[in-house]
């Protein structure tokens, strides 16, 4: 009897080791003035929760801009909340008062109607949207480029996405980009890492897209836990993944 029944015993234990889904509670900060890192949270597709139970937007809550603000702090002369960041809704007024918002995995995102109003008005108004870590066909219903497109052409109808070269000014700024062969961060699988970076913009609206995840890198540290010296130098220049601003 027990033998019949070890087949079934198995298919239940491997079926309640898969991690639950859950959302995390945000622990936002009160506006005060300083700069806050302000997270994006938008509704899923199918398969958004395949990472440890997360849904997408949360992936690297909230250890990951914890680091990065530290890192701000010891390169620049921002001064950043280094005690917490926020988790904002595309659709919050409250998201206004963040001149720089960041968006994960956002091949999972679901845009909605008030969604599309929020963010054309926050673009417009001057707002730097970061989006990181999109990989076609990456992860189960993960949609990729193509969502991210599709839902840009709904909040800018009007514009499209072109190619940019390391010649734009953006890429001499603040470093000078001498490539756009992004190195991929270690914990990516092989067939990513030989992929290329693509660098795309809408407008004035400034896009890098490529396969890998800068999140990775400020996830984990050395010694310090902001430490990011071992991230490929290119990936540190680069640094923040997918960027769209109005800013010329």
């Amino acid at each position: 009897m027990l033998s019949r029944l070890a087949p079934l015993l198995f298919i239940l234990a491997g079926a309640t080791a898969a991690p639950a889904q859950y959302d995390p509670v945000p622990r936002n900060l009160p506006y005060d003035g300083r700069f806050t890192f302000a997270r994006l949270r938008y509704a899923v597709a199918n398969g958004g929760y395949y990472y440890r139970g997360l849904p997408a937007w949360a992936h690297g809550y909230s250890h990951a801009e914890e680091n990065l603000m530290k890192i701000t702090h010891e390169v620049s002369l921002i001064n950043a909340h280094l005690d917490g960041s926020n988790v904002i809704a595309i659709d919050d007024p409250e998201l206004f008062r963040y001149p720089v918002s960041y968006m994960t995995e956002a091949g999972y995102w679901v845009l909605t109607d008030a969604e599309i109003v929020a963010l054309r008005k926050y673009v417009l108004k001057g707002g730097f949207l970061i989006l990181d870590d999109t990989r076609d066909g990456f992860s189960p219903g993960n949609m990729g480029w193509a969502n991210i497109q599709a839902n840009f052409k709904r909040i800018f109808p009007e514009l499209s996405f072109v190619d940019l070269t390391r010649a734009h000014p953006i890429f001499h700024s603040f470093f000078d980009i001498e490539s756009l062969d992004v190195v991929r961060q270690t914990t990516t699988a092989a067939r990513w890492r030989s992929a290329r970076c693509s660098t795309r913009t809408i407008r004035r609206n400034a896009s890098w897209c490529w396969s890998t995840s800068t999140r990775t890198c400020r996830s984990t540290g050395n010694s310090r836990p902001w430490d990011f010296r071992s991230c490929p130098g290119r990936m540190r220049r680069t640094s923040w993944g997918s960027t769209i601003s109005s800013t010329p």
